[in-house]
């Protein structure tokens, strides 16, 4: 048997998970794509209270009358079977990432999200398509200024009945409205700076507790938060 037959199988397993998920290796351009960290955290540091999740950014929906959050959503979703979360896609990249990397991870000097952005850096990916990464109802977008930008946030309903939020910030452009449903994969966005506070990317978060305030991005308490590139690669669709 030739060398060759042998090297196949090994070929096509590194084409395969290649084009499967983000590329992470690419650590070094964080700080040529974001500028310094510190800076970053400072900026958001230097919101006023209202957008640091407290006053008019207290939680987007009004639960007066709902004995949770679950409760209130279940209403939403009532009759709107077809926008339930049947899998999750990448928000960049779709459905699987490529062609993007993670330049700051989940936790990394507290970070609450990840920040995509694309392998060839610096604002290359600015204007680049952001999608819902499962289907559900918007329930936030709106512009805040700051170091936030445009902020869209998406509230999924599970198969297991369980609800899921999907926040996406620093957009450039918003495309979907408050109270309106998308399906998983719909452009909802595009890729920004935050008005220029950075270089483009996308900060990304996902929350397993919906419905709590805006926060400012970094906490040293992730309580309510996850991971988004694990628990998307864990809950991609089975279909």
């Amino acid at each position: 048997m030739n060398w060759y037959f042998l090297l196949i199988p090994f070929l096509l397993s590194v084409s395969i998970t290649s084009d499967d998920y983000i590329d992470y290796s690419y650590p070094d351009r964080m700080p040529r794509a974001f500028g310094k960290l510190k800076e970053r955290i400072g900026k958001l540091d230097s919101l006023p209270t209202y957008m640091q999740g407290e006053g008019i950014y207290e939680p987007p929906i009004d639960l007066t009358g709902y004995g949770s959050a679950d409760d209130y959503f279940d209403s939403v979703f009532e009759g709107n079977w077809q926008y339930m979360a049947a899998g999750y896609d990448f928000p960049v990249g779709k459905p699987n990432g490529r062609g993007y990397y993670v330049a700051q991870k989940f936790m990394q000097s507290g970070h609450l999200g990840d920040d995509f952005n694309a392998n060839t850096g610096g604002n290359t990916d600015l204007g680049h398509p952001i999608y819902s990464i499962a289907s559900g109802v918007v329930v936030f977008s709106k512009d805040i200024g700051g170091g936030w930008g445009n902020v869209i946030r998406i509230i999924h309903k599970n198969t297991d009945k369980t609800y899921t939020e999907s926040l996406y910030a620093h957009c450039d452009k918003r495309l979907v409205k408050y109270g309106q449903f998308v399906e998983k994969g719909e452009k909802i966005g595009t890729i920004g700076t935050a008005d220029g506070q950075y270089k483009a990317h996308l900060h990304h978060e996902i929350r397993t507790e919906v419905n709590m305030p805006l926060g400012k991005g970094y906490s040293r308490n992730p309580t309510g938060y996850v991971a988004p590139t694990m628990y998307i690669r864990s809950h991609r669709p089975r279909w």
